[in-house]
């Protein structure tokens, strides 16, 4: 099997797929190409980042699941742990992927006459400070040793406790038995009317669910039009989910993206 991954090597989202999955690896240059792999059948599925403890929802990866029919089979949370790598101090520039640079303000703020460039990925960074000694990378130690660069601070996040969660994606539905699982979903409004929200979320409330997660999106389509992503607690199988995503289809469409796991990687 083929999984497809953010790359190049050593970036957060490969190292957490050495732990989560299986497979042979395609490396990706961009979040959004991880899932053009799969749609293109190019790997049977793919991992990517779509949410961090401290920056929220990664984007990219809400913007390509709608865009395409995938189910997710799986999440992982990964700890995430950034390093400051360089080949010297001498460096006038920090480089890294965007949500990165933000997960490291604090540190960067002190950082006086130092430019920042954003990377499609934390291993890019690492990998451009190794071609020159004028960039400096926050990313993985791993992606540094790698690389032959000094690590120059370790743990250089705004907070310890960090952890972003990937999500494990493909074509084909899966199903699972379990009870304790969470069930992400896309409520897609058919008309705007006073009380909308209020009304779709009445059916979590009304059917004993937990309503984990909720954000909305722009539809793109309308100024002021939105889609709500969701996570709730419990099995799309069970009664009281099935129950309740039957009475939010009477006044929107709803895209539910899968039942699956969560797991703890080191």
């Amino acid at each position: 099997m083929k999984v497809a991954v953010l790359g190049p090597e050593n970036s957060y989202c490969y190292l957490a797929a050495k732990q989560a999955v299986k497979a042979d690896f395609l490396l990706c240059p961009t979040i959004e190409e991880i899932y053009e792999a799969v749609a293109r059948g190019k790997a049977e599925q793919g991992l990517a980042p779509i949410e961090n403890m401290l920056r929220g929802s990664v984007r990219e990866s809400f913007a390509a699941l709608l865009k395409h029919n995938f189910s997710v089979s799986k999440a992982f949370n990964l700890p995430i742990h950034h390093c400051l790598a360089s080949q010297t101090k001498d460096f006038s520039i920090v480089a890294s992927h965007p949500q990165a640079l933000a997960q490291c303000s604090k540190v960067l703020q002190k950082m006086k006459g130092v430019s920042i460039m954003e990377t499609p990925s934390t291993s890019t960074a690492m990998e451009l400070a190794a071609k020159d000694p004028s960039y400096a990378a926050i990313g993985a130690e791993a992606a540094a040793k790698a690389n032959k660069l000094v690590i120059l601070k370790k743990n250089v996040e705004d907070n310890h406790q960090n952890i972003t969660r990937f999500i494990l994606f493909g074509n084909k539905e899966t199903k699972t038995t379990k009870k304790n699982v969470r069930t992400s979903l896309m409520i897609i409004p058919v008309k705007d009317k006073q009380g909308l929200l209020r009304d779709l979320l009445s059916c979590f409330a009304n059917n004993r669910i937990n309503l984990t997660k909720i954000e909305s999106f722009p539809s793109g389509k309308k100024m002021g039009e939105y889609h709500f992503y969701c996570d709730i607690q419990g099995n799309q199988e069970s009664k009281n989910v099935h129950d309740a995503i039957a009475q939010l289809q009477k006044s929107a469409k709803v895209r539910v993206f899968g039942s699956y796991e969560v797991v703890n990687l080191e």
